[in-house]
């Protein structure tokens, strides 16, 4: 369950490709601060701290392995609360009633 979180993650780096302020090529560096809840993936993927990828393999990997680095890496380039937004405008939450 803890894992949820990703597909806002990805849902808010969509609308940002949508509205042209990011692109899948662009390039984000992966931190210390980022690589702080590796499971073990960035050895698995060949990766380290201080290395660049482009957010379309950093998407990839968050959703098909659940990669814990490449999630922070984008959600904080985002920010929290863009990806908040996200949560609460998303249809069937935003729909619901409180």
């Amino acid at each position: 369950a803890a894992s949820l979180y990703k597909l806002f993650v990805m849902g808010a780096i969509y609308e940002e490709i949508e509205r042209g302020n990011l692109s899948k090529e662009d390039v984000l560096e992966i931190t210390q601060e980022n690589a702080s809840f590796d499971d073990g993936t960035l050895e698995a993927l060949g990766w380290a701290v201080g290395d660049r990828r482009n957010v379309s393999d950093l998407l990839l990997y968050m959703v098909t392995i659940s990669d814990n680095t490449s999630a922070l890496t984008l959600a904080k380039h985002l920010g929290w609360p863009e990806i908040e937004e996200t949560v609460v405008t998303y249809p069937a939450i935003a729909r619901r009633d409180h």
